[in-house]
């Protein structure tokens, strides 16, 4: 092998290695990115992860607010009734008064 094929040969390497090392270099650049794009997309989840939980307490105690408000216009429907029933009552006892009242009035 001649000095020049020689010299050929090890710059050819050299161009190789230097290649080498700088797609070694941009790999490790990409990596990097990738990871940052990794702990960015883990922080959204954790957020998402967050406000379905805080959604969920929500629901939960909106339901609970809606059994509440059922029972209570239950209620409320009942105290209607007996008031209906009870106002009856009285009317019934008023008349029942005034006619007990009129059997007493002088002519």
């Amino acid at each position: 092998m001649s000095v020049n094929a020689a010299k050929a040969v090890t710059h050819k390497s050299e161009e190789l290695i230097n290649r080498c090392v700088e797609n070694s270099h941009q790999t490790g650049e990409d990596i990097k990115a990738i990871g940052l794009q990794v702990n960015g997309m883990s922080e959204l989840s954790f957020q998402i992860a967050t406000a379905c939980s805080e959604q969920d307490s929500v629901t939960e105690a909106l339901g609970e607010n809606i059994e509440n408000i059922s029972n209570s216009a239950i209620e409320v429907a009942r105290g209607a009734d007996y008031t209906a029933k009870s106002c009856a009552e009285i009317s019934q006892l008023s008349l029942s008064l005034q006619n007990t009242i009129n059997r007493f009035k002088l002519s």
